[in-house]
């Protein structure tokens, strides 16, 4: 090898070594492993993964299972909390993913309960139609909230099929009664939100 070779061979040695040892005084391969208010440089990656939400009692030993709409103001709560660039990374985002699973479980189940009370019972009374009345209320006030957690979900992060679907469930709800009023705010509001966005 000639000289010149021998040299360039050598400059670049130098500056990856140089390089490496740069590095080993921050662990950190790349800034996409890291949150991004992270300024730690002893730190190996704290990008946010999955997030796992459990909820115990005071004394840490038994499990809670909170409802839907309690998942939903708890979500909202911690957004809150984020500012802007943090909304994705943190336990907010986690919070709504397991409002909007409950929500669609809930709607489900609600929805199963209407169709086999419907079945079950052919001759009319009062009790069945104050129970039939009493449970698409229910289902009108889940729908109501499932609707509100989507735009909201929607807002925080922003997806625009989220507010999306949440603009068709608050228009489902006005079509069944147009008196719901607090459906044809949120169906203002969602509209406004998908407008912004």
């Amino acid at each position: 090898m000639s000289n010149n070779k021998r040299s360039k061979l050598n400059k670049k040695f130098e500056a990856s070594s140089s390089l490496s040892s740069q590095t080993s005084k921050k662990i950190r391969l790349t800034p996409s492993n890291h949150a991004p208010t992270c300024d730690d440089s002893t730190c190996t990656g704290c990008d946010v993964s999955e997030i796992e939400v459990i909820f115990t009692t005071e004394d840490g030993q038994g499990e809670i299972e909170l409802s839907p709409d309690q998942l939903f103001q708890l979500a909202l709560e911690e957004s809150s909390k984020e500012s802007p660039q943090e909304h994705g990374g943190g336990i907010a985002k986690r919070l709504f993913d397991m409002a909007l699973e409950e929500f669609d479980k809930l709607i489900l189940k609600e929805e199963e309960i209407e169709v086999e009370s419907k079945e079950a019972e052919t001759i009319k009374d009062k009790k069945k139609e104050k129970k039939e009345t009493h449970q698409k209320v229910v289902t009108k006030q889940t729908r109501f909230q499932y609707a509100s957690c989507c735009i909201a979900f929607g807002i925080y992060l922003p997806l625009i099929d989220q507010i999306r679907k949440g603009v068709e469930i608050f228009k489902q709800i006005v079509i069944e009664d147009d008196g719901y009023y607090d459906a044809w705010i949120g169906l203002g509001r969602a509209r406004i939100s998908l407008v912004r966005i």
